[in-house]
């Protein structure tokens, strides 16, 4: 016999009473199927716990990048909600994957979104400084003397606690390399 068909026992039998095959051969060759079946789908049962892991940490970092989707009335939970209902209607299953599709079609991709909410664009930096690129507390001095790109720099670096204040930028620059900040278009004394 094929060593890679599968037999029915009705075939297997038919073979032994042809006297091709024993009938210890025939138990033997339904036993190493049923193994393969079992080791099938274990496989099966694994890669789909791989995949839904995999799933369910990218909807964890989802969550954590933007977190209204916590709260249930809010317009983010709502939109991915409705597009996630919209994908079922279109006959997708009711899974963990269907939600991820759901927040990648809302908000794009996980990766493109955990750049956008590390690394600040100039719009969200003017939208969050005030369009001068200070910080929101108090604008630079001017006895500073900075280049607009500075401002916002070291504007945000206060915003996000790195420095406590612009007396904490003056001590930072009295040690600057004043050639390198001239060449960038600074204006130094």
């Amino acid at each position: 016999p094929v060593v890679d068909k599968i037999f029915t026992k009705a075939e297997l039998r038919e073979l032994i009473d042809q006297e091709q095959i024993t009938e210890a051969q025939a138990e033997d060759r339904l036993e190493l199927q049923r193994e393969q079946r079992i080791r099938a789908a274990i496989k099966a049962d694994l890669e789909q716990a791989g995949v839904t892991q995999t799933v369910g940490a990218q909807i964890d970092e989802f969550q954590a990048l933007v977190p209204e989707l916590a709260d249930k009335s809010s317009k983010d939970h709502l939109r991915v909600k409705a597009q996630f209902e919209a994908l079922l209607k279109r006959g997708q299953p009711k899974t963990t994957s269907t939600e991820l599709t759901a927040l990648e079609m809302i908000y794009g991709p996980i990766d493109k979104l955990r750049i956008a909410k590390t690394a600040r664009t100039e719009t969200e930096y003017h939208e969050d400084a005030g369009g001068d690129g200070t910080s929101n507390a108090t604008p630079a001095p001017k006895d500073i003397k900075l280049t607009a790109d500075e401002k916002r720099y070291y504007g945000d670096l206060m915003n996000k606690g790195m420095y406590k204040d612009w007396d904490a930028v003056k001590a930072e620059l009295a040690y600057a390399n004043n050639r390198v900040r001239e060449k960038h278009g600074a204006r130094v004394h």
